[in-house]
């Protein structure tokens, strides 16, 4: 998409749906918080990554089925037993706020309570 570069082995009506929700994250985000955050516009595309099978999902550790990596810069999706938009929402609204806060000069990283917060109500 204009904003994400999306890969995935899912079945192709889902990717489309994944990248229509990813976009309209980026675009609800934006017009939320830009004014007020006086945030600059991302220019390098941010990763998507959907997996229709677990095992070219790669685990975190947690259990978690979707995170977003700040040291990969990527969000990962297992959707091996099913798709949620609102981890596709969730997760690409961390993304968000890692890179429209570092391409402002900072390190990307945000309180929890803040990143957590805007996640959730995004969602």
């Amino acid at each position: 998409t204009t904003h994400f570069e999306l890969r995935s082995n899912l079945e192709l009506a889902d990717v489309l749906d994944s990248c229509w929700s990813a976009e309209r994250v980026y675009r609800c985000f934006y017009d939320l918080f830009c004014a007020e955050l006086d945030l600059l516009e991302i220019t390098e595309p941010m990763t998507l990554l959907l997996h229709a099978d677990s095992p070219s999902y790669r685990d975190p550790g947690s259990g978690r089925l979707a995170y977003f990596s700040a040291t990969d810069n990527r969000v990962s999706i297992d959707a091996s037993r099913g798709l949620s938009v609102r981890w596709v929402v969730r997760e690409t609204t961390l993304e968000l706020l890692y890179n429209a806060s570092r391409w402002k000069g900072g390190s990307g990283k945000l309180p929890a309570w803040l990143d957590e917060g805007l996640a959730q109500y995004m969602e």
